[in-house]
């Protein structure tokens, strides 16, 4: 593959929402000892079973992400996740089984990628009473840099798109208390693909216009358009690198840069 092909290419997600069953060996285990990297893990005991995914979870990271910077070293590369507040854990519990017939993921915990080969950590947090709870257990570490590539709002939850823009607005605010500097939301006007979500453009752009800089209420002060952080230098002294843009009418809303240098 010729590495000029990632040039237009912001970032890749190699797995999006990555996380264990707690079905499925060894976290459907509740005793025994597990080996790995000639370690013995207690599977009755929460922080072992958290320290056995934190350390597998670095390890797979890291080789799918080494593969990909030798072919383009410049790429930036993270596996997106999602709060374990999502899915009916009360935070990073320690990779706890649940009951049947209810959802059984378990993220990566954005604190074991910290010293990974992840460029940034990327959470997804929809529109939902729970969106607080799901920011607050995330366990995030203020070390990498910090996107929301998908936030959104159910259709079920929301009776219109106008109350639904302010559902998104009240995630998005919250999320720069944890230094979050770019969101997507899903999806600008996918309706076929998924029609479960409100678009950006349905009811006569009505999300958009709420959420664009441009808007009375951006005006105001709630949103505005700057130049918030740099990548890390760690890609290399002089590597072309990229900034965030705040920016929230856009279907992307982050920009490659050609030639940013690190600040």
């Amino acid at each position: 593959i010729n590495s000029t092909a990632f040039q237009t290419i912001f970032a890749i997600d190699v797995f999006n929402e990555i996380g264990v069953s707690v079905q499925e060996e060894p976290f459907s285990l509740t005793s025994g000892l597990v080996s790995f990297g000639d370690v013995l893990y207690d599977m009755a005991r929460g922080d072992h079973r958290q320290q056995l995914l934190d350390i597998a979870g670095k390890i797979w990271l890291n080789t799918v992400a080494a593969a990909i910077k030798l072919v383009s070293p410049t790429i930036l590369v993270t596996a997106s996740l999602f709060s374990p507040n999502a899915v009916g854990h009360d935070g990073f519990d320690g990779v706890q089984i649940r009951p049947p017939n209810v959802d059984d993921r378990y993220p990566l915990r954005p604190a074991s990628l910290v010293h990974s080969l992840a460029d940034y950590i990327d959470l997804h947090v929809y529109a939902s009473d729970n969106a607080q709870k799901e920011l607050e257990g995330a366990d995030l570490s203020p070390e990498k840099p910090f996107l929301m590539s998908e936030t959104g709002a159910f259709k079920g939850n929301y009776p219109n798109a106008s109350i639904a823009a302010t559902a998104v607005q009240k995630v998005i605010l919250a999320s720069l208390d944890y230094r979050f500097t770019g969101w997507c939301v899903w999806t600008w006007d996918s309706t076929d693909q998924e029609p479960r979500f409100w678009t950006l453009t349905e009811e006569n752009n009505a999300i958009n216009n709420i959420l664009a800089p441009s808007s009375s209420r951006s005006k105001s002060g709630l949103f505005h358009t700057i130049n918030i952080l740099h990548f890390p230098s760690s890609l290399g002294n002089g590597i072309p690198i990229c900034s965030i843009k705040y920016r929230l009418s856009v279907e992307i809303l982050w920009s490659l840069c050609a030639s940013t240098v690190a600040g």
